[in-house]
């Protein structure tokens, strides 16, 4: 069975599309868990309207306190495995549409590689999606290529995969499947870690520090852009204007990123393998260190993120 999560807030504008979608699919072995995060608009009764009518499909829990996003979402799973543990587990958001076979060849995809790696190895496999507008029509075909991401899972070493991950973070949650032992491996560690920036970056860190990841080069959603997105997906062309005209709140941004790998460290870093574990302990060194030590880091672990003009920045601004 598949666990579905999903974080709502405000959403009532997308949702019942959302929603349709899951029910069209071809695999049907699934549950969602709506956790509403204390909305003001008519989220809770469109969700209820369709936990009445699919009582066994859909269970819908309110936050006690709005909770954001990334915290939603993470004590949202937690809460789902701890009472409903599932073979497998998904995010999902209110507001992308869903192709039909999403789920399916998600599926398979992860179970192909518990063939290879055993079901006992925590995966992770995500997806490419396209780009929507706020009326769910194609902008782009391919958010990875739309973003200049480096497919990361075809690194030829695995410690590559996680010295990029730490950097950046090219798997949306929305298009992640995660098995059993990359959530029990996830939640070895209570309470909820303070550096935490987004939930499937997190996630994607385990899978990379512990297991494995895979890619399905293939969009099977359409990612909705609109103004209420929380993380969204841009051109090459408007991340690199963006980034030009905020220096002061990239700075910020890597800072935050490095605070991330730390917590990450004092989380798992006595779990983890050597070659990571010096990894890590590198990553979070770049915090502490000065400028050419900060630079020497970078190119020595191979901190890097997905092209030459992203790295020529951070090199700069680090």
């Amino acid at each position: 069975m598949i666990a579905i999560i999903m974080a709502a807030y405000n959403g009532e504008a997308y949702l019942p599309e959302q929603l349709d979608s899951l029910f069209q699919n071809t695999c049907q072995d699934w549950r969602l868990y709506l956790f509403d995060d204390g909305s003001t608009d008519k989220t809770v009764e469109i969700a209820k309207k369709y936990e009445q009518t699919y009582p066994d499909r859909i269970e819908v829990r309110g936050n006690p306190k709005n909770l954001r996003s990334a915290r939603n979402f993470f004590l949202g799973l937690r809460q789902v495995w701890e009472s409903e543990p599932a073979d497998y587990y998904m995010f999902c958001d209110q507001d992308d549409i869903w192709d039909t076979d999403k789920i399916e060849c998600s599926l398979q995809k992860i179970r192909q590689m518990e063939q290879t790696e055993g079901k006992q190895t925590p995966l992770l496999i995500y997806t490419d999606s396209r780009l929507a507008d706020e009326e769910g029509r194609v902008m782009a075909p391919s958010f990875q290529r739309a973003s200049h991401y480096r497919r990361i899972a075809e690194e030829a070493r695995p410690e590559r995969v996680l010295a990029h991950l730490l950097m950046e973070n090219t798997m949306p949650g929305c298009t992640q499947m995660m098995n059993r032992a990359l959530v029990e491996r996830a939640f070895s560690k209570k309470g909820f870690p303070d550096g935490l920036k987004m939930h499937d970056w997190w996630f994607g860190l385990v899978a990379a520090c512990f297991g494995k990841i895979g890619c399905l080069d293939r969009a099977t959603m359409s990612y909705r852009q609109h103004s209420g997105n929380v993380v969204g997906g841009v051109g090459f062309a408007s991340y690199v204007k963006s980034r030009l005209a905020g220096i002061g709140r990239l700075r910020r941004t890597i800072r935050e990123d490095i605070r991330q790998g730390e917590d990450f460290y004092k989380w798992y870093g006595q779990e983890a393998g050597e070659r990571e574990r010096e990894l890590l302990r590198a990553f979070g060194a770049m915090g502490r260190a000065g400028f050419v030590r900060k630079r020497v880091l970078f190119f020595r672990y191979r901190f890097w993120k997905s092209g030459l003009i992203r790295n020529a920045a951070l090199f700069l601004l680090l």
